[in-house]
């Protein structure tokens, strides 16, 4: 889903992504922001040809330490932050 500005898109993830969530077809730019809901530091991504690859840090791996048990939602920020 993408934000009415097209400044941002939202991911809904409904099984864990497990290390690594890898998008089609999406791409952010250069110093985006990726988030997931209920964590407080950003998500490292890299583009991957058209693709965009994001990694789920080691420390959300463990399910008591993950924001939600049922759904995770991750945000990515599509411009530059001013």
């Amino acid at each position: 889903m993408t934000g009415e500005d097209g400044r941002f898109a939202c991911v809904i993830c409904t099984e864990w992504p497990g290390r690594s969530l890898a998008l089609k077809r999406i791409r952010a730019n250069e110093g985006a922001t990726i988030t997931m809901l209920g964590v407080t530091e950003p998500l490292k991504w890299e583009p991957t040809g058209q693709d965009l690859t994001i990694s789920i840090p080691e420390t959300l791996q463990a399910e008591k330490a993950r924001p939600c048990e049922n759904a995770w939602a991750i945000k990515i920020s599509m411009h530059r932050g001013t």
